[in-house]
């Protein structure tokens, strides 16, 4: 584990410090209206679930009488509760318990993305993508995906993994009229794109219940962490009605359903957990000079459909602050805000036009809008870094990263 002294993140102060100057700890009067849990989906005897490199378009899939090709956005359906099995034509990858979200880790040893097993298969299905970009999807031919019915079956374990390899590099080279990238040249290139994959993926705002010796209702917000690229932080900041209000920061490492502790030396509160699935952490906290103690767990604000999220923390000069998850497909702007101290829920849309953007949000009659502009930029032109103004007065920033 990581112990550093508090550095707080860019994104902590828009929102602990308004709550921090705005709540106390007595209860009655300066008690803190609750914020609603969103509510899980409902129990189904089918899960929907992405398989993710990028997002992986060609896979086939069983999972009991659930079966067929994960489509351009690299979805699935699988029995719940069950297990599901991917392969490409004769070529069985792997088989999985049934969850919303999957990947090469998934499949192979114990879900770390540094497993020889893990990037030999994400380096196959980067070589069988017909435009060889990572960052826009991977997509299997159905030429590739008939050819492999005759290909022998593959040892992603294997310690001379080019000569597993031999046939499907042909084919390769034969339907898509290119010589594919040397295969030992694309491993150590997409250890680091599988993870901020999955880190985008897990990455975003929770909303739920604390229990235990406390009673409330927490916010939780995960992203990268703004000094260290390959570490991630989790926001953990807890609402009780009558002991007011808490928070610490705990880092989790990119995994398939990561853990998560406290990482700042001599914090009262100390919490840990997982990531049950990609949305849903549930965990346990404590505060040990007061013996005390309990559980919570809290869902995801918004979707994971968007090609990008901008994950978002917000105050206004009244004294209201809350949380905004802003998605982006096409350069089209829909998300879900929620103001925490009133528990008032918006509908967020908008646009982004070069580096400016616009947003108006509605709840009901109350509508507030928004200008900003988008600070930075990934190397493919993703935005991950946005700041802007409320026109009630107030800030908003947040940071983002690409879903695909």
């Amino acid at each position: 584990m990581r112990t550093t002294e508090f550095r707080p993140s860019k994104l902590l102060p828009t929102l602990s410090f308004v709550l921090l100057t705005g709540c106390g700890g007595g209860g009655g009067e300066d008690s803190i209206a609750l914020p609603p849990v969103p509510t899980p989906p409902p129990v189904s005897d089918v899960t929907e679930g992405v398989f993710k490199d990028s997002n992986v378009a060609g896979l086939s899939y069983v999972s009991g009488s659930e079966s067929g090709v994960t489509n351009e956005d690299g979805r699935f359906t699988c029995e719940t509760g069950e297990t599901i099995t991917f392969s490409i034509g004769a070529v069985q990858l792997g088989t999985a318990d049934c969850a919303t979200l999957l990947s090469p880790a998934s499949l192979i040893g114990d879900g770390t993305l540094d497993a020889p097993g893990v990037l030999n298969m994400a380096s196959l299905m980067f070589m069988l993508d017909g435009d060889e970009d990572e960052t826009n999807g991977l997509s299997i031919s159905p030429e590739l995906q008939t050819m492999a019915e005759s290909w022998p079956a593959i040892d992603f374990t294997a310690t001379d993994f080019s000569a597993e390899i031999v046939v499907p590099l042909s084919d390769i080279a034969s339907v898509e009229q290119r010589v594919p990238f040397d295969w030992t040249d694309v491993p150590t290139l997409l250890r680091d794109h599988l993870e901020r994959t999955l880190g985008c993926a897990y990455s975003g705002v929770f909303i739920g219940e604390l229990s235990g010796d406390s009673n409330g209702a927490v916010v939780i917000r995960a992203h990268r962490e703004v000094f260290y690229s390959n570490v991630y932080d989790l926001e953990w900041i807890a609402y009780d009605p009558e002991e007011g209000q808490r928070s610490t920061i705990a880092i989790f490492d990119i995994q398939m359903s990561p853990t998560f502790e406290t990482s700042i030396i001599n914090d009262p509160t100390e919490i840990s957990g997982r990531f049950e699935t990609s949305d849903t952490i549930r965990g346990t906290w404590a505060l040990p000079a007061e013996n005390a103690s309990g559980t919570f767990v809290a869902n995801r604000l918004g979707t994971d459909r968007a090609d990008q999220r901008l994950s978002t923390t917000f105050s206004t000069n009244d004294g209201g602050n809350g949380v905004m998850v802003l998605e982006i497909t096409d350069g089209v702007l829909t998300g879900e805000a929620f103001e925490l101290t009133e528990r008032q829920s918006y509908d967020v849309t908008g646009d982004i036009v070069g580096d400016d953007v616009s947003l108006t949000a509605r709840s009901g009659t109350d509508t507030i809008t928004a200008t900003g502009s988008i600070r930075e930029r990934d190397i493919n032109g993703s935005p991950t870094e946005i700041l802007g103004s409320l026109d009630v007065g107030g800030s908003f920033f947040g940071k983002g990263c690409r879903l695909n």
